[in-house]
C-alpha cells in the first residue's frame, strides 16, 4: 500500500532507494515491468497479460519536507484496456523522532482477476461488456515517531477511501494501523527488527460477488474465486474484491536487512504471524468464513548494484489471510542511474548531502 520506504519498493516494485540521482534534491525513477494473470482452469484464454509503465519524482529542498509522486499506466492485452493510477505524498519531519505523512493515491485492487484485469463476458446481462478492473481512491495520513531512541519506533494512520469501477458500484472503505517495535544493529551493515501490528479496515458494501463465462460454452469454473458464486445479474453488486464489513489483525513481525561486499548486495527479508478476525457482513451467510483464524505473510527483497550506475532487483511476496485467499506476487528488474551534473534548487538552502 503506498510507497514503502522502509522495504525500498514503491507501490508498483520499482526501488526507491535505487532511483538515480540528478541532485541531492531532485531524484527520479522508472521504469517497464510485464505482468501475467492465469485464469482457472478451462475458462478461455488461460491466462492474460499485463505491461506496466512507471514514472516518479522525489523532491527534497528543505532538510524536513519531502515530495513523492508516482504515476504508472497499465495495458491489459485480454480485456484491451489501459489504466493509469498514481501516488503522491509530502513528509514532514518536524525533529529527529517525529514525521508527519499525508498523502493520496489512487491504486489497483490487487486481490483478484477480475478486479485487475476486467473481464467481458460473453453470456450475462454484461455481454460483451468490460466488468471489474476497481480501483481505489484514498487519502491518508500517517504520524511516524521513535519515542524514547532511534531504535524505537512507533507509528499510527488512518485511511478513507472509496472504490470505483466498470459495471460496479462505489464502494467506500475505512482503514486505521499501528505498530511498534524496536531495531537491534547487530552488525555494522544488518540490523534486526522485532515489532507487533494492528490493522482495521471496513466497507460499506460487499462487491466479492461475480460469475462470468469467458467462453459462451456454458463453462461453471468462476473467472476469479468469490463467495458467494453468484450469476451475472445487473440486480446484484459486482466488483470482484475482498471486501468484508469488518477486518482485524494482530501479529508479531521479524524484518532482517543489511548489505554485503561494501553494499553490492543489498536485501530485505521479513515475515509476520498473527490472527485476524472477520465479519462478512452484507447479508451473507458467512458461518464458515467469519471467526478468527490465522494469518501468515513473507517477503523479501534483493538488490545487486552492479556498478555505481547500472543493478538489478528481485521481490517476492506472499499472503496467506486466514483462508480467506491467498497470493504470490514476484517482481524484478534492471535500474540505471546516469551521472547528470548538478542542478541549482529552486529555492532554500542545500539538504544535508549525509547518505
Amino acid at each position: 500500500d503506498g510507497a514503502d520506504t522502509t522495504t525500498g519498493m514503491n507501490s508498483w516494485g520499482f526501488p526507491n532507494q535505487l532511483s538515480f540521482s540528478l541532485t541531492p534534491q531532485i531524484r527520479l525513477r522508472g521504469g517497464m515491468r510485464p505482468t501475467k494473470y492465469y485464469l482457472p482452469r478451462g475458462v478461455a484464454p488461460s491466462s492474460t497479460w499485463g505491461w506496466e509503465y512507471g514514472l516518479g519524482t522525489t523532491i527534497k529542498y528543505w532538510d524536513r519536507l519531502t515530495l513523492d509522486a508516482d504515476i504508472a499506466l497499465t495495458h491489459f492485452s485480454q480485456s484491451k484496456t489501459e489504466n493509469i493510477t498514481f501516488q503522491t505524498q509530502a513528509a514532514y519531519a518536524f525533529n529527529d523522532y517525529i514525521t508527519l505523512k499525508l498523502g493520496a493515491r489512487r491504486l489497483p485492487q490487487y486481490n483478484s482477476l477480475l478486479s485487475i484485469a476486467g473481464q467481458r463476458p460473453s453470456a450475462g446481462a454484461f455481454r460483451n461488456e468490460l466488468v471489474g478492473q476497481a480501483r481505489e481512491n484514498t487519502f491518508y495520513a500517517e504520524l511516524n515517531t521513535h519515542p524514547f531512541s532511534q531504535n524505537i519506533d512507533w507509528n499510527l494512520g488512518y485511511e478513507w477511501g472509496f472504490v470505483d469501477g466498470e459495471h460496479i458500484p462505489t464502494n467506500y472503505k475505512n482503514q486505521a494501523f499501528t505498530s511498534l517495535g524496536y531495531t537491534w544493529h547487530y552488525a555494522a551493515n544488518h540490523q534486526a527488527r522485532l515489532g507487533y501490528e494492528f490493522l482495521y479496515f471496513g466497507y460499506s458494501k460487499n462487491a466479492t460477488n461475480g460469475y462470468f463465462d469467458t467462453t459462451a460454452a456454458g463453462v461453471t469454473n468462476p473467472v476469479v474465486s468469490l463467495r458467494p458464486v453468484t450469476l451475472a445479474h445487473d440486480k446484484y453488486v459486482f466488483g470482484g474484491y475482498y471486501s468484508p464489513r469488518m477486518f482485524i489483525m494482530n501479529a508479531g513481525r521479524l524484518d532482517l536487512r543489511g548489505s554485503f561486499f561494501h553494499k553490492l548486495l543489498e536485501y530485505k527479508i521479513g515475515g509476520s504471524l498473527g490472527t485476524q478476525t472477520i465479519r462478512l457482513g452484507h447479508r451473507i451467510d458467512d458461518d464458515e468464513d467469519s471467526g478468527t483464524k490465522l494469518a501468515t505473510s513473507f517477503d523479501g527483497n534483493l538488490i545487486l548494484n552492479l556498478t555505481d550506475w547500472l543493478a538489478a532487483y528481485g521481490s517476492v511476496d506472499f499472503l496467506n489471510a486466514g483462508q480467506q485467499f491467498s497470493r504470490w506476487r514476484f517482481g524484478g528488474g534492471l535500474i540505471v542511474r546516469p551521472h547528470i551534473g548538478p542542478l541549482s534548487p529552486m529555492f532554500g538552502k542545500p539538504i544535508d548531502q549525509r547518505r
